[in-house]
């Protein structure tokens, strides 16, 4: 069943042939034959099995490639990811820095009670000023008055708008 048929006719018993050969040269010539038919099976079933190599060889190729294609990918995006953070590290340090620096010299201006403080250090002197001959407008402040507080901004506003025009002059009440 699993053998050739050129195997299965040669384990047949040999008979004399009608051309008059005889039974040995005729059972030479189909030992040759199921030689030959081996040889054909043994060349074709290594040909298949190279195949099958070269076929296993280009499937690792292309797994390797493709691994190779995401290894690169995930390390751009990992690239790409840590740059982002370094980034924004180094824009949250430089804005931090701004606003500390903008704290300490203009924002200390805004301070309400360090702006009444500013505000009656540069204003003349109450008797200069009512002399001066000029409209003069007089604000009395306490550190712990809220109202003074929240009024010293648009004060300031005021001043810096008309202060050409006019003397503006501001009196902390609680000094002596």
């Amino acid at each position: 069943r699993g053998v050739p048929s050129n195997l299965r006719r040669a384990r047949q018993p040999l008979r004399a042939v009608e051309d008059g050969s005889t039974v040995e040269a005729k059972a030479e010539a189909t030992r040759e034959a199921a030689r030959s038919s081996s040889l054909e099976a043994s060349a074709m079933a290594r040909k298949e099995e190279g195949q099958a190599e070269v076929d296993a060889e280009a499937g690792a190729e292309r797994r390797r490639a493709r691994m190779l294609a995401a290894s690169k990918a995930a390390a751009a995006a990992y690239e790409s990811e840590r740059r982002r953070k370094v980034l924004v590290a180094l824009g949250s340090a430089t804005m931090g820095a701004t606003a500390f620096g903008w704290q300490r010299t203009v924002g200390a201006a805004t301070d309400p009670l360090a702006l009444l403080h500013t505000m009656e250090a540069e204003s003349p002197p109450i008797g200069l000023a009512l002399l001066s001959g000029k409209p003069t407008v007089v604000d009395f402040y306490a550190d712990w008055c809220e109202n003074c507080r929240a009024m010293a901004p648009r004060l300031a506003a005021l001043e810096k708008e008309y202060g050409g025009g006019g003397d503006f002059v501001n009196l902390n009440a609680q000094a002596p």
